[in-house]
């Protein structure tokens, strides 16, 4: 100790050394206890240890006491027979399951709300769980994303030691894998009676949302309903697909459209739109777009579809970005912004650097092309610092390449999602192809007698051909750094970067003509059933749209408005509209206020509570909530579900489109956030 305080606190250590003892008393805080007689001061410690000693024993006795009776404390939940039954058949027999019991009810009763949505021919089951707290825990267990096993284990180790559980009516059942599952089938069905109820009570029209989810060992597409209710935007999931390997085709639009049956009887009418909040590979794709052209071929009324030109074209790039941006291109642009960033003093503007996301191919091109227009400063810094695995001009030849094609292919596809006019969508495209054929000397699209014309030295991909000399040429062409290092290139390196080049042009093309294709064919078939342009639902964006356009999204929906909204709301609905729109033209508070508003924000932090200079818009608010479903930059999921890893695996060999385990953990991590909705 002595030597802590000399070497330590020598200053403060060499001036209490030369108080006197009634100063050195002082010298501490009057709350700390000093004794003289430290081993007296030990005794009395442990005699007021052993007085306290019964009064401990009986707390954790008391503590015992409650946990055992919160454990033996029951839970029920009336749930309809269809919803217990179908999930039952989809993850197995009757006896499979033993964590609950259930008894037939029949619907004749006093209480409406029991009554509500069920055919007086059916009967609702009331399911009992033998502990509340031990469901209630298993499932937040689950959530985490561990197995049915590591939630057993789990349990087991909470409980462990606690007295007097072997003292329940029954006898205490140890928690086991079996039992988790059980208490898991009842977390699904009260989630799926829960999401019907709200749907068939509380909500006018509804979205579905596509998320491709890489959490998991084995990829799977999480389908979610999106719905609004009291200013919030909910995302629950309906059902998860196991991606397979082969093809799953028409089967998961067939297994989507069986469970939206099961919680939205009426969805033909009441979903208003689909979207794909990710990208997946070549099957998850394929699996979205089957489920969006069956769902829009079974809905009455037209339906919002993300799976438009604009986000086709966003795959054609993705696909074509893949060719090009290799592992060793990657590994090396990575490493150049790792060391611009961390030495910014040398260059100038480096704070408006885009942040680089990896795997994402609009990040990658947003940062080339910050690297391209800073490239004299950047190859300064590179040749001021000479370090290992600094990008070669060979490099940069290829940047200036992506970044040239990809730069037309997003000011189209921005014109597409602008939803000015949809009927020159198709010439856009085909202005779009046409001018990268004769910006890069490719030559196409062929027709079938006219591929015997093609010389045996042309890279041909789909109907398009690129010459080895043609690619040279459009090389050189983007600048002088690119014209002198194809001129100094070895032959070998020359070879490699011609034929990605070649590739990744050719990938964009012949993708072009065969998105121009469908379009066309879609045009010359039925009708398109899918809109692209989801209408502006933010009260900052309202107030400054003619009464008239806003009458006119609302006659969009009028079949759907007229399903669940009297005419006198429908009316209310245009009036406050009405009104919104005058309060911002004649009253300068309500213009600071809505105007102070983020273009870009969620919906429930622009409308809030629906009130402006206190009159209430609740009733707008309401129009525009599935709007703002279908949109998935209106409120994205920002809650711990993106860094959650869910210890699934798909089961070797299987081809089925669904797996209880993967269920299980999904329906486990809403089960909080919809009691709460079940609470109001």
């Amino acid at each position: 100790m002595r030597r802590h305080l000399e070497q330590q606190h020598a200053v403060r250590w060499a001036a209490y050394k030369q108080l006197s003892d009634e100063h050195k008393r002082r010298f501490f805080p009057a709350n700390v206890a000093i004794s003289t007689h430290p081993r007296a001061a030990q005794d009395a410690a442990e005699e007021a240890t052993d007085a306290n000693e019964p009064l401990a024993l009986q707390a954790v006795a008391e503590l015992n006491a409650a946990v055992v009776t919160a454990i033996k404390r029951t839970s029920s939940m009336l749930l309809d027979r269809d919803i217990v039954d179908e999930l039952r058949r989809d993850f197995g027999a009757d006896d499979d399951f033993d964590a609950f019991e259930m008894q037939e009810m029949e619907t004749e009763t006093d209480d409406e709300e029991f009554e509500l949505d069920v055919d007086e021919n059916e009967a609702r089951y009331v399911v009992t769980v033998g502990s509340k707290l031990e469901f209630e825990t298993c499932v937040k267990f689950v959530a985490g994303g561990v197995s049915f096993k590591q939630a057993a284990e789990l349990y087991k180790g909470m409980v462990d030691g606690i007295a007097g559980l072997d003292q329940i009516a029954g006898g205490y059942t140890p928690m086991t894998e079996k039992k988790v599952a059980g208490l898991c089938q009842v977390a699904c069905a009260v989630n799926l009676q829960t999401l019907r109820d709200v749907l068939s009570r509380d909500v006018w029209a509804f979205a579905l949302v596509l998320e491709y989810g890489k959490c998991a060992g084995s990829p799977f597409l999480d389908v979610r309903v999106r719905f609004e209710l009291d200013g919030e935007i909910h995302s629950v999931h309906l059902i998860g697909i196991v991606i397979q390997e082969v093809e799953v085709g028409g089967d998961s639009g067939e297994l989507v459209v069986r469970y939206l049956d099961l919680v939205a009887p009426d969805y033909k009418t009441q979903l208003i739109g689909v979207s794909c909040s990710n990208e997946g590979g070549t099957k998850v794709r394929a699996c979205s777009q089957e489920i969006i052209s069956r769902l829009a071929a079974d809905c009455d009324v037209p339906i919002f579809g993300d799976y438009c030109l604009a986000f086709k074209l966003n795959q054609l790039m993705r696909e074509a970005c893949r060719v090009i941006l290799t592992a060793n291109f990657m590994m090396t642009f990575m490493c150049l912004l790792s060391r611009l960033r961390g030495h910014p003093s040398h260059i100038s503007n480096m704070e408006k650097c885009p942040k680089f996301v990896e795997g994402s191919w609009r990040s990658s091109v947003k940062t080339l092309e910050w690297l391209v227009a800073n490239q004299v400063h950047v190859l300064e810094f590179i040749e001021q610092h000479q370090y290992a695995g600094a990008p070669g001009s060979e490099w940069w030849v290829i940047a200036l390449v992506v970044t040239n094609v990809a730069t037309r292919v997003s000011s189209i596809s921005q014109q597409l999602r602008s939803g000015k006019d949809h009927s020159q969508d198709r010439q856009h495209l085909v202005d779009l192809m046409n001018h990268l054929s004769m910006m890069t000397g490719a030559v196409g699209p062929f027709l079938a007698s006219e591929f015997f014309s093609i010389s045996c030295e042309d890279i041909v991909i789909g109907s398009f051909s690129f010459n080895p000399v043609a690619t040279a040429t459009f090389l050189k062409s983007q600048g002088n750094l690119a014209s002198s290092t194809i001129d100094s290139l070895q032959p070998n390196t020359y070879q490699a970067l011609v034929d990605v080049t070649s590739t990744f042009v050719l990938t964009v093309l012949s993708r072009l003509n065969r998105i121009i294709a469908d379009t066309s064919n879609d045009a010359n078939g039925s009708n398109n059933l899918t809109v692209n342009n989801v209408p502006s639902f933010l009260p900052n964006i309202l107030c400054k749209m003619r009464h008239q356009d806003f009458v006119g999204i609302m006659q969009q929906q009028r079949v759907r408005l007229e399903k669940r909204f009297s005419s006198e709301k429908i009316e209310r609905i245009e009036a406050q509209h009405r009104g919104l729109r005058n309060a911002y033209l004649l009253k300068k508070t309500v213009q600071e206020e809505l105007d102070r508003l983020p273009v870009f924000g969620s919906f429930s932090d622009v409308w809030r509570e629906a009130r402006f200079e206190g009159i209430d818009y609740r009733d707008l608010r309401s129009f525009c909530g599935p709007l703002a479903a279908v949109s998935l930059d209106a409120s994205p999921r920002t809650t711990d579900w993106q860094f959650t890893l869910v210890n699934w695996r798909k089961v070797p060999f299987s081809h089925e489109f669904t797996d209880f385990g993967l269920e299980a953990i999904l329906h486990a991590q809403d089960y909080s956030s919809l009691s709460c909705i079940r609470k109001n």
